[in-house]
């Protein structure tokens, strides 16, 4: 996209909504996965500290293996990731699902002023 571009960006933010901020998170954890051209994760309603609804050991083993990828490469001293859960109104993803320990976590029902609806699809 900026090949030919004379000011290519050093780094991009990625945004996903639901599982896709789990996949932005587990993008970075791939083996030879340049870290440092992503700065920021904006995570929309997305499942980040463990799936809603575990249906095998395999999707709880990928989860555990994005956690303890991020504790050992130490990729959170320059990243900001930020959590923006549904709130009470997200029925399909719980706020307590959506929060780290290391992201910038926000609930889209205590914004003040927001008059929008924050279900899981409208977020």
């Amino acid at each position: 996209m900026y090949k030919t571009s004379t000011h290519q960006p050093k780094s991009v933010a990625i945004i996903g909504h639901s599982m896709g901020g789990v996949v932005a998170q587990a993008l970075l954890t791939l083996p030879g996965f340049n870290t440092s051209c992503i700065s920021t994760i904006i995570a929309l309603a997305s499942p980040l500290k463990r799936p809603v609804i575990a249906f095998d050991h395999l999707l709880q083993q990928f989860y555990d293996s994005i956690e303890q990828e991020w504790a050992r490469k130490a990729v959170l001293e320059r990243m900001t990731v930020v959590s923006i859960a549904g709130g009470h109104l997200d029925w399909m993803i719980p706020a307590h699902l959506t929060a780290l320990n290391y992201s910038l976590n926000i609930a889209a029902a205590a914004v003040p002023r927001n008059w929008a609806h924050t279900g899981h699809q409208v977020v």
